[in-house]
């Protein structure tokens, strides 16, 4: 999936602002019966052969054929490696992933995981985006004044803060005045969603107007 981004020049749509958000998914197979499980997630419901509107499932597949995102399968790499110290390719991590969408509580549940077949390039970009999704990593922006010693003064609330700095953007021309402001983006480490937030209202309290951006790594 990795190379197809690459491919189809995925990251120009992503600094256009599009993420995904709001776009319905659609699964297109042969047909729904409406299982507990899925009875309240199907929201339409159209068979193009006999156009029949109300579901049906006269072949025994569809009923089995559920849709999970990309941001889910690399969530649940993530998980594999961190929580049970395995390596298994997105294919093979389909039912776990899937398991989100499903009733499952209390209820015993053979995931069947297939497949390692995953090189440490890919490897590493899925676990880069695992941790931006996890809010280990995150990206903030600030604007500053273009003046000795500011640079510092945000460092110094970040450290303080326990936040790891792994990269820096420091962009003069935000402005047409530079000793009015200039944009500083910081990529940082933590622990998670909370000490996101803390470092968020620390750069705050320091009189910073924080913004969070979209990581790029």
């Amino acid at each position: 999936m990795n190379r197809v981004k690459q491919l189809v020049h995925a990251e120009n749509v992503y600094r256009m602002g599009y993420t995904g958000k709001n776009i319905r998914v659609v699964t297109l197979d042969t047909g729904v019966y409406l299982h507990p499980d899925l009875r309240q997630n199907v929201v339409g419901f159209l068979d193009f052969v006999a156009m029949k509107r109300a579901c049906y499932d006269d072949n025994g597949h569809g009923t089995h054929v559920g849709t999970v995102t990309d941001d889910e399968l690399i969530v649940s790499f993530l998980d594999m490696v961190e929580n049970h110290k395995m390596i298994v390719e997105n294919s093979g991590l389909l039912t776990v992933a899937a398991l989100k969408h499903l009733n499952v509580k209390d209820k015993r549940v053979v995931s069947i995981l297939s497949g390692g077949n995953m090189d440490v390039i890919t490897m590493s970009s899925v676990v880069q985006q695992g941790l931006i999704f996890r809010d280990r990593i995150f990206t903030v922006s600030v604007l500053l004044p273009d003046k000795p010693g500011e640079l510092a003064k945000v460092s110094e609330t970040l450290a303080k803060e326990q936040g790891n700095v792994i990269k820096l953007e420091h962009n003069q021309f935000v402005s047409t005045n530079r000793n009015a402001a200039v944009e500083l983006r910081i990529t940082l480490e933590c622990f998670g969603t909370d000490h996101k937030k803390q470092i968020i209202k620390a750069l705050e309290k320091a009189g910073y107007k924080p913004k969070i951006v979209r990581t790029m790594i």
